[in-house]
């Protein structure tokens, strides 16, 4: 009989939601602090270190009027082939002859030109060494094989008869 027994089961009080939000609210709050930027450890405040760039030495070559007029006052060092000398000038900065020039002459006039320094042509060693210009001598070294200097071939008797 206690099988049909028609009595309504003794309800249960539900159980209360509080627990389940302060559970919400604490994983939240949890998710933002979390979240929250960090203060970074202070780094040593050093200004940048800029590098600096050296200004390039602007080479200026020398004026022709300074050429024409050292050359005035050195000029009896000059040899000259035909009409053609070659001197190089000193450069301070450098400390070099560096800068070279042709010296043409017609007539009394001077022709100044800037050329390479030429290989073949060998300073002279008779100028003074408070010369401001290094002569070459224009006639060229004439080399062999193994840096043996050339000998002109030798002259024939020639017969007269």
């Amino acid at each position: 009989m206690d099988e049909f027994d028609e009595t309504p089961p003794v309800s249960r009080p539900k159980p209360s939601k509080i627990p389940s939000w302060i559970m919400l609210g604490f994983i939240l709050g949890a998710v933002f602090v979390w979240a929250l930027p960090r203060p970074r450890p202070e780094r040593s405040v050093t200004p940048p270190v800029t590098p600096v760039i050296p200004a390039f030495a602007v080479e200026t070559p020398p004026r022709l009027t300074d050429v024409e007029t050292f050359f005035d006052v050195w000029r009896r060092f000059a040899l000259w082939d035909g009409d053609t000398t070659y001197v190089c000038l000193w450069d301070s900065g450098t400390r070099t002859f560096r800068d070279c020039f042709q010296i043409i002459q017609r007539g009394d006039e001077l022709f100044f030109r800037s050329v390479p320094r030429p290989r073949n042509l060998r300073p002279r060693s008779d100028v003074p060494k408070d010369s401001p210009f290094e002569f070459l001598n224009p006639i060229p070294e004439l080399r062999g094989l193994f840096g043996a200097p050339i000998s002109p071939p030798p002259e024939t008797p020639s017969s007269d008869k």
